[in-house]
């Protein structure tokens, strides 16, 4: 498919052969699906290879237990998640935080400047 995109344009273009477009391609997200199931299947083979075949020497014992980086990834993000909530609920100033109340003569009794 990708040589076909580089061969022919409309006739009388003066271009390099090999550059000429012939059509653009249109990337659908299905395409894209494809791509990366594919790209994830192939890292888990590497996983497994390195774990099977190369193994890693490890300074402490529980970075031997299979899937410890992406327990540790996983719950170190629910952490920050829950963190930054916190932080702000903690920091939330009141909705008229920003306006000042002043009395006036007025017949509404208060009155907000903005």
């Amino acid at each position: 498919m990708l040589l076909n995109f580089f061969i022919k344009a409309h006739p009388g273009h003066r271009c390099h052969k090999r550059w000429k477009v012939k059509a653009m391609v249109k990337i659908t997200k299905k395409d894209l699906f494809h791509a990366f199931y594919v790209c994830l299947f192939a890292l888990a083979l590497a996983e497994i290879f390195v774990l099977l075949f190369l193994h890693p020497h490890t300074t402490f014992w529980w970075e031997e237990i299979p899937g410890f980086n992406a327990i540790c990834g996983f719950f170190s993000c629910a952490i920050m998640v829950l963190v930054a909530k916190a932080l702000g609920h903690w920091l939330k100033k009141g909705e008229d935080y920003y306006y000042e109340k002043i009395k006036t003569p007025d017949k509404k009794g208060e009155e907000e400047v903005k």
